[in-house]
């Protein structure tokens, strides 16, 4: 009888640890079919080709935003100056262009911008041994005001109209947009540094256990530098998209909303908060689900006081799930 008892725990926990398994790598999947299926019942507009393409477009700059984010979460840090330092592009394009009419030398002075925040981002966590917590909440400030800074140099809203930015926003070469064969290839560039150079490897291994890693003979300062730097070069590519999708730049571009947009769509897409785990395809349906949650405030009216709460709740549901997966596997 107690062998028999035994066996059918073992079978239930296997069943548990099998099911638990099965939610970290199909669970956002899922998610998108339930809230595609739930949203159409509630307004069967949501699912019209015009909409369905607006969601895509939508995700994108979320989805850019979203990679560098997920390298530094991987890593055991947090970003915190992702939205802002996407703000930053914005206005830095801005005025650039308001001074020079050249497109090539915003986009350039906007990537240097950002490039720079993660620099510094850098060298303050690693060199001068600070939180990251605390150290890109006080650099999310100083970078708020640069762009209030900016802003009023600019102006408050700037038309930066150009071939370029037309292109990128409304270009379709063969009937799809340009902007889907952009985020595809730059998932596929991010899945490589992710899965087949040193990067990748080595920030997982330090958000698992840096201790292991340095003993092992890892650069801990090196590659805890690089993924916020590659969260730099996201937020300058983010911002292009942003500035190419409306055309008019104003202070309100990113921020604090694209912050939570990127954190929600890492965790969501099964990106371990406390380093160690994160897949690329996960971001992007994550970010899917963020794109699909915005995209519902409008289609069917949701009021704004039940979107935070939805996402929040949605979020809640899936850090639950990983913990649970981690107490499986201990």
């Amino acid at each position: 009888m107690t062998t028999t008892n035994a066996n059918n725990i073992g079978t239930v926990k296997g069943r548990h640890h099998s099911f638990l398994l099965f939610l970290q790598g199909y669970g956002p999947v899922m998610l998108v079919c339930f809230l595609v299926a739930f949203l159409a019942l509630l307004n069967p507009a949501f699912v019209k080709p015009g909409n369905l393409l607006n969601i895509g477009i939508q995700l994108v700059p979320i989805a850019v935003v979203a990679v560098g984010t997920m390298f530094v979460l991987m890593s055991g840090a947090i970003d915190l100056t992702a939205g802002v330092g996407v703000s930053l592009g914005a206005v830095v394009i801005a005025w650039f262009f308001k001074q020079t009419g050249s497109p090539w030398m915003s986009v350039a002075a906007a990537a240097a911008c950002t490039l720079s925040i993660g620099v510094v981002n850098a060298l303050l966590i690693t060199r001068m041994r600070l939180n990251p917590v605390i150290t890109t909440l006080v650099m999310m400030t100083i970078v708020e005001g640069v762009v209030l800074i900016v802003t009023t140099l600019t102006g408050s809203f700037v038309d930066v109209s150009s071939p370029l930015f037309l292109f990128i926003s409304r270009g379709a070469p063969g009937g799809i947009p340009f902007l889907f064969y952009f985020l595809g290839l730059f998932y596929l560039l991010g899945w490589v540094v992710l899965e087949r150079t040193k990067v990748g490897a080595y920030t997982l291994a330090i958000g698992s256990n840096e201790n292991a890693a340095r003993n092992s003979g890892i650069s801990i300062n090196l590659y805890r530098s690089l993924p916020f730097l590659l969260s730099g070069i996201s937020m300058a590519v983010g911002s292009v998209v942003l500035v190419s999708r409306v055309l008019w730049i104003s202070p309100g571009l990113g921020g604090t909303p694209l912050l939570l947009d990127v954190i929600a769509a890492n965790i969501i897409g099964g990106v371990r908060v406390s380093g160690g785990r994160g897949r690329i395809w996960g971001v992007l349906v994550g970010s899917l689900v963020v794109a699909i949650i915005n995209n519902a405030v409008n289609i069917i009216k949701i009021g704004p006081q039940w979107y935070d709460g939805f996402k929040g709740l949605i979020i809640i549901v899936m850090i639950v799930v990983n913990r649970l997966l981690e107490d499986v596997r201990k």
